[in-house]
């Protein structure tokens, strides 16, 4: 289980992995690597974070971060659970974070709760930035 810090709320699922870093590491340390990070946007009807998507990629452009970037509804985040990296969820289904273990069980995936300054104005470098600071803390511990 975790406890909800009130600043960050952050859920990390580390794995042991017998190949390389942890996800949080490779999150952290994603200038260092070439692997592709494949990120989730979650969200509830999709038209936000759509936009939020394309803000992303653009600023991991921008940044030199190999991101790949998908919205989807939160309905479809266990097809999904293979394929990514990070989850990061909407502002407003905290409710769905609270109980993110029923959602992903042990993946080894890195959840945020984006938050709702950045998520409001759409600022893709914002939210990339505190996806990175995150895991930075979290890859210290």
């Amino acid at each position: 289980g975790f406890r909800p810090a009130e600043s960050f709320l952050v859920a990390v699922h580390l794995g042991i992995q017998k190949h390389g870093p942890t996800t949080a590491h490779r999150i952290a340390h994603q200038e260092d690597e070439m692997e592709t990070l494949t990120v989730m946007l979650a969200c509830g009807s999709g038209a936000s974070t759509g936009f939020m998507a394309a803000n992303m990629k653009k600023a991991a452009k921008d940044m030199g971060l190999d991101v790949d970037i998908i919205a989807r509804s939160e309905s479809e985040i266990s097809e999904y659970l293979n394929r990514i990296d990070v989850l990061m969820i909407g502002p407003h289904l905290e409710y769905l974070f609270d109980d993110i273990d029923s959602y992903i069980g042990d993946a080894d995936i890195g959840v945020v709760l984006m938050k709702p300054d950045y998520y409001s104005t759409l600022d893709g470098k914002a939210a990339l930035e505190h996806m990175l600071e995150v895991f930075d803390e979290d890859d210290e511990s």
